[in-house]
């Protein structure tokens, strides 16, 4: 008696296979941008956290007015140690520009803290 898998039995579990990898690739694919897309909104926060630090240190800059404004760029917080010398997006493990703006605007109760430029990123950190 021979011991085997007929040529019909090996298509067989190669059509299967091949369905589960039509169905599986996708999902997965769509998995990981999803996250890549939430920990990059999670290094937006983290910006913010260090332009929040940042203003707690220059409480006598910040803007007293409804409206007003201050601006301050990712350089500017990476020199005085508030965020990561190296930032990078995670979609694309390119480093965040070092002129991107980060603003403080002056609420009717508190403040604003939002990235407001262009994040362009680069394939080199910029240390400064």
């Amino acid at each position: 008696m021979k011991r085997g898998f007929t040529l019909v039995e090996m298509l067989a579990v190669i059509t299967l296979l091949g369905l589960l990898a039509l169905v599986i690739v996708p999902a997965t694919e769509a998995v990981i941008a999803s996250l890549k897309n939430d920990s990059y909104e999670a290094q937006i926060e983290t910006l913010k956290t260090g332009l929040k630090n940042w203003s707690a240190e220059h409480v006598l800059k910040m803007p007293g007015n409804e409206g007003e404004y201050i601006e301050t760029t990712l350089a500017q917080l990476k020199k005085e140690g508030f965020i990561e010398v190296e930032f990078r997006d995670p979609r694309d493990n390119k480093c965040f520009n070092n002129n991107t703006i980060l603003r403080v605007t002056k609420t009717s109760e508190s403040y604003q803290y939002e990235v407001v430029g262009t994040i362009t990123t680069t394939d080199v950190c910029e240390v400064e």
